[in-house]
């Protein structure tokens, strides 16, 4: 069994054993070693990237555009407690993510933006 399908049995074989209700993605990076090199799994940050260098697009049979990214563009942080850290290290990395992204935080100044602009907020 390779790696990545041995990785994934196992983190399914924990859920399903003890589910984690935390209502969040998990976004899951495996080194490329083998198996008995992994030296156990961390949580962590996501790291970033540099924004992809080219951009395709191209239509479909329907006629929609489709937009497909080119190569991944270069490493940006790759810090204390980052994915790309940890995998560099010969761990298994698992960010836990979230879907919403608002940024309750910037309501206030939000709004105080618009109505000061003559936007009348509801």
């Amino acid at each position: 069994m390779k790696l990545l399908q041995k990785i994934t049995c196992d983190i399914l074989a924990l859920l399903h054993k003890n589910p984690l209700r935390a209502g969040n993605i998990l976004n899951i990076n495996v080194p490329d070693i083998p198996y008995e090199d992994v030296k156990g799994i961390k949580v962590t940050r996501c790291g970033s990237r540099h924004a992809a260098s080219e951009v395709y697009n191209l239509e479909d049979p329907k006629g929609n555009m489709l937009y497909w990214l080119g190569p991944v563009g270069e490493i940006r942080d790759a810090g204390p407690g980052t994915d790309f850290e940890a995998v560099s290290q010969g761990y298994v990395s698992i960010t836990p993510l979230q879907v919403d992204l608002t940024a309750y935080k910037a309501h206030s100044l939000v709004e105080e933006w618009l109505e000061k602009s003559g936007v009348k907020v509801k």
